[in-house]
C-alpha cells in the first residue's frame, strides 16, 4: 500500500537510482562480483561534484550508465569514482611537482644536499612514486571520457578520448614525464669524484625538462576544486584561492629560474659577477659543494618578490648587468599577472554576487516574510530548497529579459532553451518545426520538490506536462503503485485527451522534478492551429489507457504475486546459491 499525503511517499517500486548495471545472476562466482563492482566505479556518480550540473534526474544517471554499459562498458566516465579520485590525487601530484621541479633544478646540490635531505627525507623515493602517478595518469587518460561544452555530451569512444588527448596534453605530459632522473642518477655515478662537486649539470637539464609540465596549472586547479568542494568552499572562495596559488607559484617559478641564470653563467660560461650583484651581497657561494640552499632559496625568493610585486626595490640591483636584465623580466612578468589580477577578481565578484546578491536579498525577503506570517520551520526549508533547485543561487528576472528581445530572438532563445527537451520527448519528432515551435510558446517551466503532488485523485486533469528532468510514481485509487515516469515521460494525457472524468491516480514526484506545462485552453488553440496534435496526442493516451487496462486485469489480488516480486526485484537478487 502507498501513502500519499502529507509530502510523503513510501515507494513500493525498485529504486532507478543503480539501475544502468545488468544484475548479478544467481549463484554468481567472484570474478563476475568483482567485476560489477569496477563497472559501478567506472559509471557515472552522483558523488562528483560536477554530475549534478550535467544530470539533474535519477533517471538521466540512469540513462546514461545503460549508454554506457552498452557502448563502452570499460572506459571512465569523467563524473565516475575513479574519475575523481584520479582529478584528487593529479591535483596534489601536479601541485608538488609544480613546487619541487624548479626548486631542485636551481638549488640542487649533489653530495651533502642528498645525503642530509634526500637521505633523511627520502624525497628520491618520493619523486619516484609520483612519477609513476604522473605515468599512470597517461594510461588513464586514453581512458577517461571527455565532456563536450557545446552539446553537454560525454564522449566515450575510445578512439575519439585518444584523438582528443594526443591533440591537447599529451606531448606536455610524455615529455614532463620522461624518467630523466633515473638516467642522470646512473651518470652521475660514474662521474670522477673531481665532476661531483661542479655544476651538476644533468640534474638541472632533467628537471627543466619537466618544464612542460606547467602546461598543467589550470587543469590542477580545476583539480583542486574537487577538493575545495567537498570542503564546503564557495565558488568564490574557489577562484580567489585559485588566483593565490597561482600568485604564489609565479613567484616561486622566478625565484627559482632567477637563481639558476645565475648559477649557469657562472659554471657554464665563468662568467664574473660585479660585487655590487646581489648574489655577492647576500653572501652566496656560487660553489655547488658550499652552497647554503635555504639561505640562497629565500634571499631568491625575496629580491624576486620584490621585483614582481614592484615593492622596496631600491639598493637591490645597483651595476651588475645581468641584474638588470634579469629583474627587468621578472618585473614584466610581475605587471602583466597585476593587471590580470584586479581585473579577473572584478569579473568574479562581478558575475557572482550581481546574481547571488539578488538571490540573497530574496530569501532574505522571505525570511522576513515568513517571520511575520509564522510560517513554520519545515515549511521554510521547502520554500528554500525550491528556491535553490528554480535558480541555482543566481536570481535573475527571465520574463524581463525575455521581454527586451526581439520576437526572432527571444523565438530562437526558447527553442535553444528547450532543445534538450525536444530531444527528451519522442512525440514532438511526429511535428512540423512550426508545430513544435508552437506547442513551445505555450509551455510554462514548473518545478516539483520530493513528495510534490503533481496531480491528486478526484479532480478532472486540467493540464499536460512534459518532464524535463526527475522521477514521479503513478499511483492507482486502491494505493497500487504501477509505474515509474521519467525524463522525456507526458503525465496527464489520459484525464485530458481521453475527457475522464476526474483523474484515474495520482502523480506524486520521488525527486526534485522540472516539467513543462500546456493548459488545456492552449492546446485547444494548438489543435486548431494543427489536427495532427491531436491524433498524436489521441494515439499516445489509448496507447497509455490500454496499458493501464491491462495491467488491471492482470493483476492479482495476492500480496506477495510473481509479478509484484519482479517489480521488486527479488527473483533474481538474493543471497542464495545454486545448488553445485
Amino acid at each position: 500500500m502507498e501513502e500519499v499525503g502529507e509530502n510523503k511517499h513510501n515507494c513500493e517500486l525498485t529504486s532507478t537510482l543503480d539501475g544502468g548495471l545488468p544484475k548479478l545472476r544467481p549463484g554468481a562466482g567472484f570474478f563476475e562480483k568483482w567485476k560489477r563492482k569496477l563497472q559501478k566505479q567506472l559509471v557515472v556518480s552522483t558523488r562528483h561534484p560536477d554530475c549534478k550540473f550535467y544530470f539533474k534526474s535519477n533517471a538521466a544517471i540512469t540513462s546514461e550508465k545503460k549508454r554506457q554499459i552498452r557502448n563502452s562498458p570499460y572506459s571512465i566516465h569523467p563524473f565516475s569514482n575513479v574519475a575523481l579520485f584520479r582529478e584528487v590525487i593529479m591535483s596534489l601530484v601536479w601541485f608538488f611537482e609544480f613546487y619541487t621541479d624548479p626548486f631542485f633544478s636551481a638549488f640542487y646540490k649533489p653530495m651533502s644536499f642528498k645525503e642530509d635531505i634526500w637521505h633523511h627525507l627520502n624525497l628520491f623515493n618520493i619523486d619516484l612514486v609520483l612519477e609513476i602517478c604522473l605515468l599512470l595518469n597517461i594510461v588513464m587518460c586514453f581512458f577517461v571520457g571527455v565532456m563536450e561544452e557545446q552539446t553537454k555530451k560525454v564522449e566515450l569512444e575510445r578512439k575519439k578520448i585518444a584523438i582528443h588527448y594526443l591533440s591537447t596534453f599529451f606531448i606536455f605530459d610524455f615529455v614532463g614525464t620522461l624518467p630523466f632522473i633515473i638516467v642522470m642518477e646512473m651518470m652521475i655515478k660514474m662521474i670522477s669524484g673531481d665532476d661531483k662537486g661542479r655544476f651538476p649539470g644533468f640534474y638541472t637539464i632533467s628537471y627543466l625538462v619537466r618544464v612542460f609540465r606547467f602546461a598543467r596549472i589550470k587543469t590542477a586547479i580545476r583539480y583542486f576544486g574537487r577538493i575545495t568542494s567537498a570542503c564546503g568552499m564557495s565558488d568564490v572562495v574557489h577562484e580567489l584561492l585559485s588566483l593565490t596559488i597561482k600568485s604564489f607559484f609565479l613567484v616561486h617559478w622566478c625565484a627559482c629560474y632567477n637563481f639558476l641564470i645565475q648559477r649557469a653563467l657562472f659554471h657554464g660560461v665563468k662568467y664574473k659577477f660585479d660585487e655590487s650583484s646581489w648574489i655577492h651581497r647576500s653572501n652566496i657561494s656560487m660553489y655547488a659543494l658550499q652552497i647554503d640552499v635555504p639561505n640562497a632559496y629565500f634571499q631568491s625568493l625575496r629580491v624576486t618578490f620584490c621585483h614582481f610585486y614592484g615593492i622596496s626595490m631600491k639598493g637591490i640591483v645597483k651595476e651588475e648587468p645581468v641584474d638588470h636584465i634579469v629583474f627587468s623580466i621578472v618585473m614584466i612578468v610581475g605587471y602583466f599577472f597585476l593587471a590580470y589580477l584586479p581585473a579577473r577578481i572584478f569579473l568574479i565578484v562581478k558575475a557572482t554576487y550581481a546574481s547571488q546578491s539578488k538571490y540573497e536579498e530574496l530569501l532574505h525577503e522571505f525570511v522576513e516574510y515568513g517571520n511575520k506570517k509564522g510560517v513554520p520551520v519545515k515549511m521554510k526549508n521547502r520554500v528554500f530548497e525550491y528556491l535553490e533547485h528554480t535558480y541555482q543561487k543566481r536570481y535573475f528576472q527571465e520574463k524581463i529579459i525575455l521581454n527586451t528581445l526581439s520576437d526572432r530572438l527571444r523565438a530562437e532563445l526558447l527553442l535553444q532553451d528547450f532543445k534538450r527537451l525536444v530531444e527528451k520527448v519522442q512525440m514532438f519528432q511526429a511535428f512540423s518545426k512550426s508545430t513544435v515551435g508552437m506547442l513551445i510558446s505555450h509551455l510554462r517551466r514548473e518545478v516539483f520538490l520530493k513528495n510534490d503532488i503533481v496531480f491528486k485523485l478526484g479532480p478532472q486533469c486540467d493540464a499536460v506536462r512534459f518532464i524535463s528532468h526527475g522521477t514521479v510514481a503513478f499511483i492507482l485509487e486502491n494505493g497500487m503503485e504501477i509505474a515509474h515516469l521519467h525524463d522525456g515521460d507526458i503525465v496527464g494525457l489520459l484525464g485530458l485527451i481521453i475527457n475522464f472524468d476526474h483523474c484515474v491516480g495520482s502523480v506524486v514526484a520521488l525527486e526534485n522534478c522540472e516539467m513543462y506545462r500546456i493548459d488545456k485552453q492552449d492546446l485547444d488553440y494548438c489543435i486548431e492551429q494543427d489536427e495532427t496534435i491531436y491524433h498524436v496526442f489521441f494515439n499516445m493516451a489509448k496507447e497509455k489507457y490500454r496499458g493501464l487496462v491491462t495491467f488491471l486485469r492482470d493483476s492479482s489480488d495476492k500480496e506477495e504475486s510473481i509479478t509484484r516480486q519482479l517489480r521488486k526485484g527479488k527473483i533474481l537478487e538474493h543471497q542464495f546459491h545454486t545448488r553445485k
